[in-house]
């Protein structure tokens, strides 16, 4: 009896490690036909707020702890794509989502994503910075 529940978890955990190696792969192999990168800043002061009305980048302006900044991009492509949307630079892209994050969009069209930066509360006053990236699957 020993055996054979031995033999079958050692063909069960070889399933698995085949099936999440698999998923892994598939993952990883659906690169980005193109890459969009956008710089992202947000300023943290104590009761205070600020606008920001670039476009050249993703600015939240001033924001005190405890708040959120929030923006609107319109992204569009020439081609039928599928879009993710993620940020990189710590720790501010952990305080920013996206709405919609992955989504599809048709040659030519546009679509309008609502950009959120929520600041925790233990937050030292300071600058920070991170990029945004739009990968784009044909």
């Amino acid at each position: 009896m020993k055996f054979k529940f031995k033999q079958f978890f050692f063909y069960f955990l070889l399933i698995f490690i085949i099936v999440v190696s698999l998923f892994i792969y598939y993952n990883l192999s659906q690169k980005c036909s193109e890459l969009r990168v956008i710089d992202s800043s947000i300023t943290v002061k104590s009761r205070t707020l600020g606008f920001n009305t670039d476009t050249d980048s993703l600015k939240f302006g001033i924001v005190s702890v405890y708040n959120i900044g929030k923006r609107s991009i319109v992204i569009g492509y020439p081609k039928d794509v599928e879009v993710s949307v993620f940020a990189e630079g710590e720790p501010l892209s952990d305080w920013i989502s996206f709405q919609p994050q992955k989504f599809s969009l048709k040659a030519g069209e546009n679509i309008t994503i609502d950009v959120v930066a929520e600041v925790p509360g233990n937050t030292v006053e300071d600058n920070y910075t991170a990029k945004v990236y739009f990968c784009f699957v044909e």
